[in-house]
């Protein structure tokens, strides 16, 4: 069931990616996840400070819409609007990060009147490789990328996805990092001429889930102690790397 206010100021459970799960930072209270919050994780962020959440494997239900957020203090992001039976999520992508290239790789491929499952990965191999990435499931199979195409070993890139420079160095944090700024700038334009068309629903209304053709969507996972919390005015999203 949706929450909301008589001011507009429309509630719902705020969800962000990061360390390969999905994690809840915040209480219906308005409280942040700390120490003394029931089964609350801790982690430590790259510039060494320490972060608390509840964490989820995955969120489940129908999207509702997808909105671009721009943040000079946090960074942009992409805000995802999820719904299920029960509750409204808004699942907060950075716009640069691996996370959100995985989703956005895989959207066009989405029914979007359908339920999904939604849920990340960050580990180390046996190797000693880092995998890190996003997974979308439907209907019990898992969504191809729109924009590469895997024969064999080998990966190619289709409907304008960018490719890295010939030659490049992979190892060079300085050229993943500008290739990464191509593949941000490319979903940009995709999330404006391709991504805001799939939905009917007008994410910026005051009740975005309201869509005229209802969808009965499969309650979200979520740990018993989770509250719905405060749509924020700030994304405090802590998600991985690029790559």
């Amino acid at each position: 069931m949706g929450l909301g206010n008589n001011n507009g100021n429309e509630r719902r459970i705020f969800l962000s990616v990061g360390f390969g799960r999905i994690r809840q930072k915040s209480l219906l209270s308005g409280e942040k996840v700390d120490a003394n919050t029931p089964n609350a994780v801790k982690r430590l962020t790259p510039s060494g400070t320490d972060t608390w959440a509840l964490e989820y494997d995955y969120v489940e239900g129908v999207i509702g819409g997808i909105i671009e957020k721009a943040d000079s203090e946090y960074g942009d992001s992409f805000e995802v609007l999820i719904r299920d039976d029960e509750n409204n999520y808004q699942l907060s992508f950075k716009a640069d990060s691996q996370f959100w290239f995985d989703f956005a790789k895989r959207l066009p491929n989405l029914d979007v009147e359908k339920p999904c499952k939604l849920s990340a990965y960050d580990f180390t191999s046996k190797d000693g490789k880092r995998a890190i990435g996003f997974s979308v499931v439907q209907g019990g199979k898992k969504i191809d990328s729109f924009y590469q195409e895997k024969v064999g070993d080998v990966i190619s890139n289709t409907n304008g996805y960018p490719s890295p420079e010939e030659g490049m160095n992979w190892k060079d944090k300085d050229e993943r990092k500008m290739y990464s700024i191509k593949i941000k700038k490319f979903f940009k334009v995709e999330y404006e001429n391709r991504f805001k068309q799939m939905f009917k629903t007008n994410p910026f209304a005051s009740d975005p889930f309201a869509a005229p053709n209802s969808v009965t969507a499969q309650p979200a996972t979520m740990a018993p102690n989770a509250q719905a919390a405060p749509v924020l005015n700030k994304t405090i999203d802590d998600d991985g790397l690029p790559f």
